[in-house]
């Protein structure tokens, strides 16, 4: 079985790829964690709009 240099992969290419994918990671990182903070604010008004009527109530 031959194999030509086109079939070879270097280290370079390897370092290409990975730094294609950590940019890729970063990316999808950030956005995930834009939507995580959305979803604890979200989260923090439902249980705040819970808890009123009870704090009202205690205190009136």
């Amino acid at each position: 079985m031959q194999t030509g240099e086109a079939d070879l992969t270097t280290k370079r290419d390897l370092k290409d790829t990975e730094l294609k994918l950590e940019a890729r990671i970063d990316k999808l990182d950030t956005r995930i964690g834009g939507e995580l903070m959305l979803v604890k604010w979200m989260l923090g008004v439902i249980i705040a709009a819970e808890a009123m009527p009870w704090f009202v109530k205690l205190f009136t």
